[in-house]
């Protein structure tokens, strides 16, 4: 070994030790203009986590609420994504943009007459409950494998309409109107997009509208109250304090409604088969009505485990059986 050789390998910085000791869920406060992954490998770092996953996009322009699991909290991450978000977002009427937001280019429309608060009111109320929803070609929804925000931007086209799908609004309210701004509160489930309700929004208007500014204040149990930033993170993990910031896998179980079904359907959905919610609630050891569009946990009463499925419309529409599709399932 030549001593130019042993130089360079002793300058070499010591090799990482991620990790493997460290679990739970870390609730970020996601900086505008970053990526979720960005976020994600920024407190994968933070943390020397071995494993890291977000649990639902944020597009880069929006901030708020981002759970970030680490290491055996990772199981989980599909089911936190399947949470209840809420959302405050102003959109700007009189102008839309190719991305539905202010990050694309922007076509004035010329409006000198805005419509009045309650015209907008009366607009909004179509969109709460399930409906079927197109989303914007700039999103990371694939298509033979490529997300379609890719094919956009080298200014190619997709029919978006094959890729509409049944979303549910709980609530979406108007907050504050000062003509063209009109921020409003949304309560959503798995598969919104923002971007496209305030799109749709200014369709039905005449005016055109885009998000100007979009903040996810809660997912499930998780609110903006609890989140912390990446820098606010480097300091806590600095002086030790992991365990301050990580949240229980259990505190998302305890955020998905439960409800005793027959062993039958119990047995059936644990291994992965779909059932009808109709079926399966006139089966049950007692009355109950399962919650349509949300993540439920069922159980018999035997008390061996439960399963978390996903109570969703087929593809023909809310108006035929919801579907139960089991997402994961745990024994006693």
């Amino acid at each position: 070994m030549t001593p130019e050789t042993q130089t360079t390998q002793s300058a070499r910085p010591p090799k990482r030790k991620w990790r493997e000791d460290i679990h739970g869920i870390v609730i970020v406060d996601k900086p505008a203009d970053i990526t979720s992954f960005a976020a994600v490998k920024a407190v994968k770092n933070i943390f020397s986590a071995a494993k890291a996953g977000h649990t639902g996009t944020l597009d880069p322009f929006a901030t708020g609420v981002l759970p970030i699991c680490l290491n055996r909290a990772t199981k989980i991450a599909g089911l936190v994504s399947g949470l209840v978000k809420e959302y405050k977002t102003v959109m700007r009427l009189g102008v839309s943009s190719d991305t539905y937001d202010r990050t694309g280019k922007v076509q004035d429309h010329g409006i000198t007459k805005f419509p009045a608060r309650e015209e907008i009111d009366r607009a909004i109320q179509k969109y709460i409950g399930t409906i079927s929803q197109t989303p914007p070609l700039f999103s990371a929804i694939k298509v033979e494998g490529k997300p379609l925000y890719k094919l956009a931007r080298k200014g190619e086209s997709y029919d978006m309409e094959k890729k509409a799908r049944f979303i549910t609004i709980e609530r979406y309210e108007i907050l504050s109107y000062e003509p063209p701004l009109l921020e409003v509160y949304i309560r959503a489930h798995k598969g919104t997009y923002v971007r496209s309700l305030a799109q749709d929004l200014g369709k039905d208007l005449g005016t055109g509208a885009l998000l100007d500014s979009l903040v996810r204040t809660r997912v499930g149990p998780f609110s903006i109250d609890d989140a912390y930033s990446l820098d606010e993170l480097r300091e806590i993990v600095k002086e030790s304090r992991e365990s301050e910031v990580l949240r229980k896998w259990e505190e998302v179980m305890d955020a998905i409604p439960e409800f005793a079904v027959s062993r039958a359907d119990f047995l059936e959905l644990s291994q992965g088969k779909i059932r009808t919610a109709d079926a399966v609630e006139k089966a049950a050891p007692a009355p109950v009505t399962l919650p349509r569009g949300s993540l439920v946990r069922l159980t018999d009463r035997t008390g061996r485990g439960f399963v978390v499925a996903e109570c969703t419309p087929s593809e023909e529409g809310p108006q035929v059986p919801w579907l139960l599709k089991p997402l994961r399932a745990w024994s006693a």
